[in-house]
């Protein structure tokens, strides 16, 4: 994603993902996993652990949910000093 802001002469990239693993099967399932984010322009970085749910409770309806339950972030250093 590369983001231009409104008065900001400076381009912003993202870049995220990570790993996720699914438990169960189709009838219920459980997911767990760690997202990643770091913007490059001045080197922040975010992790987030989430955790989500899904059950089938008919053929036609299935009730799930996706939680994030916190967040934290930290710079990153570029090995760089003046």
């Amino acid at each position: 994603m590369f983001s231009p802001f409104v008065g900001n002469t400076s381009t912003y990239v993202v870049l995220g993902g990570g790993p996720m693993i699914t438990l169960g099967n189709y009838e219920r399932y459980l997911n767990l996993g760690v997202l990643a984010y770091a913007v490059t322009s001045n080197g922040d970085s975010l992790i987030i652990p989430h955790a989500g749910f899904s059950v089938r409770v008919s053929p036609a309806v299935r009730i799930g949910a996706e939680g994030y339950p916190s967040a934290t972030g930290a710079a990153i250093s570029t090995g760089s000093s003046r």
